[in-house]
C-alpha cells in the first residue's frame, strides 16, 4: 500500500494467535481523534474505544468488535453541533488471498462477517475500527424538530413551485430556429 500512515494505527501480529480467543482493547488519543474527525468531516470525535476479539479460523482470522464513540456532527439544516453516541458490533473475516488476482474466498453462507484479504502477518486493528466508525456516521445529521424549508425569499407559492421544476430554466427561453 505505501502511502501515509493511518490516523489511528494499531498493528496486531496474528502469528501468535492460538486456538483460543484473544481480546484486545484499544482507544484513540486526542490527536488521533482530531485527525479522524478531519478525515470524516465531523466537528469532533470526543471518544473512540473498541473491544476486539480475535480467533484463528483455519488459515483465516475472525475478528469481532464492539465499538463505542462519542461524535459531534453539524446539523445539515442549522449547522448547530449535534452530539451522538455510536455503539455497534461487527465482524470481519481476514482470509489469505486465494487466487492469482488476490481474490478472497467468500465467507460461508449465512455468515454476516465481511471478508477482507489477509496479507502478511499483521492486521491494523485501528484502521478496522476507524473504517467502521466512518460507515456508521449519520450522513445527514439533523437536530430533532428541525424542518428544512425550500421557500424562496420574497416569492409566492407559484414562483417557488416553478423554481423547483427542472424545466423552469427552459420556460423563458426563445425557441431555436
Amino acid at each position: 500500500m505505501g502511502g501515509a500512515p493511518n490516523e489511528f494505527s494499531r498493528d496486531f501480529d496474528v502469528t501468535g494467535l492460538d486456538d483460543g480467543e484473544t481480546v484486545v482493547e484499544i482507544a484513540a488519543d486526542a490527536g488521533e481523534r482530531a485527525a479522524l474527525a478531519r478525515r470524516f468531516g465531523v466537528a469532533a470525535i470526543e471518544s473512540l474505544a473498541a473491544t476486539i476479539r480475535l480467533e484463528r479460523d483455519g488459515d483465516a482470522v475472525r475478528l469481532s468488535a464492539h465499538i463505542v464513540a462519542d461524535v459531534v456532527q453539524c446539523c445539515v439544516v442549522t449547522l448547530e453541533p449535534i452530539a451522538s453516541r455510536i455503539a455497534k458490533e461487527f465482524g470481519v473475516l481476514f482470509a489469505p488471498a486465494a487466487g492469482p488476482a488476490g481474490t478472497v474466498e467468500v465467507a460461508a453462507e449465512g455468515d454476516d462477517d465481511l471478508t477482507e484479504p489477509l496479507s502478511g502477518d499483521t492486521i491494523d486493528l485501528g484502521e478496522v475500527i476507524a473504517e467502521n466508525l466512518g460507515l456508521n456516521l449519520d450522513p445527514y445529521p439533523r437536530r430533532g424538530g428541525v424542518v428544512f424549508s425550500a421557500e424562496v425569499p420574497g416569492g409566492n407559492d407559484e414562483d417557488a413551485a416553478a423554481a423547483e421544476s427542472p424545466f423552469a430554466v427552459l420556460q423563458n427561453r426563445e425557441p431555436r430556429r
